[in-house]
């Protein structure tokens, strides 16, 4: 009988250390979701300071970056699964958050394809930073003087996925070649889709097209 209480004492105390360990966890993904929202912030606040139109486009692009993770950590807190993260929900929020900033109502749409997929977070910042880069480059440089639209699909393919960013804008210059560019949004591009072991294209189509096909 003392054996039996002995086991189910040891399954309670178990039981309380798992749930103190995922409160302990949110509790991290809440505090790094706060602190890069503070660093968010603080950008925001200096870029008011700031006269210089490339080093102001530096800091929002700063800005940007900081909270594609921010609402990584904010997914995680806010679900029960503190491992993996809803892409789509993630790019509905990522896509709402370029809406706002930008103020693209009536002027630059947005059009989703998106299947249902849930990645690590290993891998979802990455993919939120290359959505990141993609989705501002084409909001900066694809529509000088025009509205425009920019699609953004997700699926799988047998044991890869495939996302793409495309934008209907004016295209890339004459000569453009992905090796000879050597600007920060698209050096970080070139290295998350490496650490991703994804292979990378940039297509001109109408548009230019940002594919990247990842392993799952």
């Amino acid at each position: 009988m003392s054996s039996g209480r002995d086991i189910s004492k040891k399954n309670d105390e178990l039981n309380d250390l798992v749930t103190e360990k995922q409160w302990l966890i949110k509790e991290i993904h809440h505090r790094v979701k706060n602190n890069l929202q503070i660093v968010t912030a603080l950008l925001h606040r200096q870029s008011s300071f700031i006269k210089n139109k490339v080093a102001l486009s530096i800091i929002k692009d700063s800005e940007h970056r900081m909270q594609s993770i921010a609402l990584i950590h904010q997914r995680l807190y806010q679900t029960d699964d503190m491992v993996f993260i809803d892409i789509h929900t993630y790019i509905d929020d990522l896509v709402g958050h370029f809406r706002e900033s930008y103020g693209l109502e009536g002027n630059i749409q947005f059009r989703m394809e998106l299947a249902p997929l849930r990645l690590s977070v290993t891998k979802a910042v990455p993919i939120g930073l290359i959505l990141n880069e993609s989705i501002t480059n084409a909001i900066k440089y694809a529509y000088p003087s025009v509205s425009g639209i920019i699609y953004i699909s997700l699926h799988t393919e047998g044991s890869h996925h495939n996302l793409s960013i495309k934008d209907n804008g004016i295209g890339l210059p004459e000569g453009w070649e992905l090796a000879k560019v050597n600007s920060m949004g698209m050096n970080l591009i070139k290295g998350l889709s490496r650490q991703l072991e994804g292979k990378l294209n940039i297509i001109v189509d109408d548009g230019v097209k940002v594919q990247l096909i990842f392993p799952g």
